[in-house]
Formats: structure tokens, C-alpha cells, sequence
């Protein structure tokens, strides 16, 4: 029994963390890292001023990342609704052949139930085109189940 209780001092001291001392290992790591060049030619390289640079962080129908129309079919744990999707992407050709315009889609399987995105850029179609196609497509969709239906917005999957 003694040894045991021993044993069990040894342990919790020899374990205990310092947290002045792995502060300070930090920090002269920090220090050695930010002060030693990785090569001479970084430091010959003359460093910008930055004061004079503004950033703006553009609308969100002016990001680069947002597509016109994303359609995301999810699950809540029982599977997506496949019918819904193999009847979008076939509604897809049908509404292209009828405008005899190829409309171009990205289309990303992202989980493990059958979970899909749809990205659509809309490039191809003029801005009264495209409003009248994401009418179409929250129409066609409106009993669909497990749905999203964004405008503007990025890409997730």
C-alpha cells in the first residue's frame, strides 16, 4: 500500500506542467523563427510599405466566389430526395433545349447519402433569362424535399 501511494506522488509531480517555462520556449521560438531568413535571397528582397493600400470587401453579388444560383440537396439523416434530383438535372436539358442554349452547371456530390450541389453560373443567359430560370427552378423544386435554394452565393462543397 505504501509503495502505491509512492508511486502515485511520483507520478503527479514528475507530470505537473511549468507554464512559465513552455511560455518562454514559445516565445524564443517565435523570436529565432521571425529574425532567421529562410534564404539569402528573402533578404535582399526590399519590404512595401503598406499604409497607402486599402481593402474593400466587395457586395455579395460582387464577390468573384458567388455563382448566380446554387441548388443544394441535403439530408437529414435518411437520404436525399433522388427523385427530386434526377428530375432537376433532366429539367435542366428540357429548359436549355427549349431556350437552344447550353446551360453549364457544376454539379457536386458532397456526402454520404446522396447529398448534391448544383452551381450554376448563368453566364450564358441574359439577366432577364436568369431571373425568369431561378423562378423556373424554386417552382419545379417547390414539393421537392431536403432543398436549398440560394442566389448570389458561393459554392460550398
Amino acid at each position: 500500500m505504501r509503495n502505491l501511494i509512492l508511486g502515485l506522488c511520483l507520478l503527479s509531480f514528475g507530470c505537473k506542467n511549468n507554464p512559465a517555462t513552455s511560455t518562454n520556449k514559445e516565445a524564443v521560438v517565435e523570436e529565432t523563427a521571425s529574425t532567421t531568413p529562410i534564404n539569402s535571397a528573402e533578404s535582399t528582397i526590399e519590404k512595401k510599405d503598406t499604409k497607402d493600400v486599402k481593402t474593400t470587401t466587395p457586395k455579395k453579388s460582387e464577390d468573384p466566389a458567388n455563382v448566380r444560383l446554387v441548388v443544394d440537396f441535403y439530408s437529414d439523416g435518411s437520404g436525399s430526395d433522388y427523385k427530386s434530383i434526377i428530375a432537376y438535372e433532366d429539367s435542366l436539358g428540357a429548359y436549355s433545349a427549349r431556350l437552344k442554349k447550353t446551360i453549364d452547371y457544376l454539379k457536386k456530390p458532397w456526402g454520404r447519402e446522396g447529398e448534391t450541389e448544383y452551381c450554376l453560373k448563368l453566364n450564358e443567359l441574359n439577366p432577364v433569362q436568369q431571373t425568369e430560370f431561378i423562378a423556373f427552378t424554386r417552382k419545379f423544386l417547390k414539393t421537392a424535399k431536403f432543398v436549398n435554394i440560394f442566389e448570389n452565393h458561393p459554392c460550398k462543397h
